[in-house]
């Protein structure tokens, strides 16, 4: 469901930390930026790196001047980690939960549990960060009783303190939702580039016609 592994073919390349701690110096610095993002996908994929630009990072001579958010998995952090970063200026965290369906989770091959996703929430929260979670909607075997599992989990994240954003399911070129668009029951709406934005219903699935899903798609926007 993700562009990614398409655009970058599962390739990646880390720079030298001592250059990135540099560039952050340099910033915040010169630029006189308040924080900064971290644009990995997964920034926590490899943990000891995370560690250890934390360590650089905290070791700075003005270390509480730094602030940064980044995004990660909720399967990829723990207590210790999140503290660490907390301490090193992560002040928000970005989690991609998807789904709010265990049955839709495992079918998009998300690799994560909702209680996975509970604990990261609750921990972040607890070590003092923002937390925001990002959804999609809708996904190929969603029926009205998995959207419904979806706003109640939202709903219950939103209680606990978290920021949420809702997108449009969009199946870009390349990707397996649009090779596979007749094996999944997609049926693909749009009549224009332009709507290819995330933000516009361009999709219909197996279980939903596009009447049902205009109808669900206005509860859970009443979530983020």
């Amino acid at each position: 469901f993700c562009t990614v592994n398409t655009i970058w073919k599962e390739r990646r390349r880390y720079r030298k930390l001592e250059e990135v701690v540099e560039e952050i110096i340099y910033i915040f610095k010169y630029e006189q930026v308040q924080e900064i993002i971290f644009s990995d996908d997964t920034f926590t994929l490899d943990r000891r790196r995370v560690i250890e630009l934390c360590d650089l990072l905290k070791a700075l001579k003005e270390p509480s001047q730094i602030r940064w958010m980044c995004s990660t998995r909720v399967d990829l952090v723990d207590k210790d980690l999140l503290e660490k970063m907390y301490e090193a200026g992560c002040y928000s965290i970005q989690y991609g939960i998807e789904a709010g369906s265990q049955k839709i989770l495992d079918s998009i091959g998300k690799g994560i549990t909702l209680e996975q996703v509970r604990d990261a929430v609750s921990t972040s929260l607890d070590v003092g960060m923002e937390v925001w979670c990002f959804f999609m909607f809708p996904h190929p075997e969603d029926t009205e009783e998995t959207v419904r599992e979806q706003i109640r989990l939202m709903k219950e994240l939103r209680k606990m303190g978290v920021t949420e954003t809702l997108s449009a399911t969009t199946p870009f070129p390349g990707t397996y939702y649009y090779e596979h668009a007749d094996e999944l029951g997609i049926k693909i709406l749009a009549d224009s580039w332009d709507e290819y934005d995330c933000k516009h219903l361009i999709i219909t699935t197996k279980h939903l016609s596009k009447e049902k899903l205009n109808s669900l798609i206005e509860e859970l926007v009443q979530c983020v």
